[in-house]
């Protein structure tokens, strides 16, 4: 699985409030995100725990 778990799980729980137990479990494990072959993931800094917008 690639290193954007924090991008579907931002989307799909924080936006939409589905419940995604298994995706969030994945993701704290992953956190904080770190180097990727093609690029330095942020996902963490920019994803993880944000508020749903207003």
């Amino acid at each position: 699985m690639s290193p954007h778990v924090e991008v579907a799980l931002n989307h799909l729980a924080g936006r939409m409030g589905m419940k995604l137990p298994q995706t969030a479990k994945l993701a704290l494990g992953r956190r904080p995100g770190g180097m990727h072959d093609l690029f330095v993931a942020r996902e963490t800094l920019t994803h993880a725990s944000n508020p749903a917008p207003a």
